[in-house]
């Protein structure tokens, strides 16, 4: 039986965490399956609840019904059981110590800044325009990023990992609000270009889940901001 990746609707492939969850899936040749779960309908969300009782997306229902959410743990655990080595999650103590602290670094650095800027002019719809204090954060961010990546091919060692896939779909749809500078930015603008050439499925998952975050602000009359 596949693997089925729950998600809703509203996230689609504009997620990061849906699509770094698909990219471990494909990466590790699991075969899954999409079910569109209907966080408002209470029969699925009675049965979604046994499985994830904080009913958030994406959420994993493994063949033997174990089920596990938040896209890091997912994709841990996927590498852990179905990975046929270890270069997308390394054994190897201090690799996989680099791996975790990129994983931690998306959950608590990235995607935070990328939340403050969805939150303000997608959801709440107070701003449409990148502010200076949704701006510094973000650059800040980057500026941890270039460092990462100094001597490095990807961002955690000379191997795509799944910190990989974290990190580059946050990076793809943050990039929307705040472009990456290719002359301040070089290690991160190359990174990407990596990114785009050695894993598969790029074109279709991050060019697409771009461009649908694009159109979501191009409906709400966001001024985007040219790069510089």
């Amino acid at each position: 039986m596949p693997v089925k990746l729950y998600y809703t609707v509203a996230s689609t492939m504009v997620s990061p965490p849906i699509r770094a969850v698909v990219h471990t899936l494909k990466a590790l040749n699991v075969p899954y399956e999409l079910v569109n779960i209907n966080l408002l309908q209470s029969d699925q969300l009675e049965k979604f609840l046994r499985i994830n009782p904080q009913y958030t997306v994406p959420t994993i229902e493994d063949e033997d019904g174990f089920g596990i959410w938040d896209s890091h743990a997912i994709n841990a655990y996927l590498a852990n059981k179905y990975g046929k080595n270890d270069k997308l999650y390394p054994k190897d103590p201090k690799a996989r110590a680099v791996v975790d602290q990129r994983l931690h670094f998306d959950n608590g650095v990235l995607f935070i800044s990328l939340m403050n800027n969805i939150n303000q002019i997608i959801l709440k719809k107070t701003l449409r325009k990148v502010t200076n204090e949704l701006k510094v954060p973000v650059e800040d961010s980057y500026n941890f990023l270039e460092q990462f990546l100094v001597e490095k091919q990807f961002i955690a060692g000379d191997d795509i990992t799944i910190a990989d896939f974290s990190i580059l779909t946050t990076l793809t749809n943050l990039s929307v609000f705040v472009p990456v500078n290719g002359a301040k930015y070089p290690l991160i603008t190359d990174y990407m270009k990596r990114c785009e050439i050695n894993i598969p499925d790029f074109q279709q998952l991050e060019k697409e889940g771009k461009q649908s975050l694009i159109e979501v602000l191009k409906a709400l009359n966001f001024e985007f901001n040219q790069i510089v």
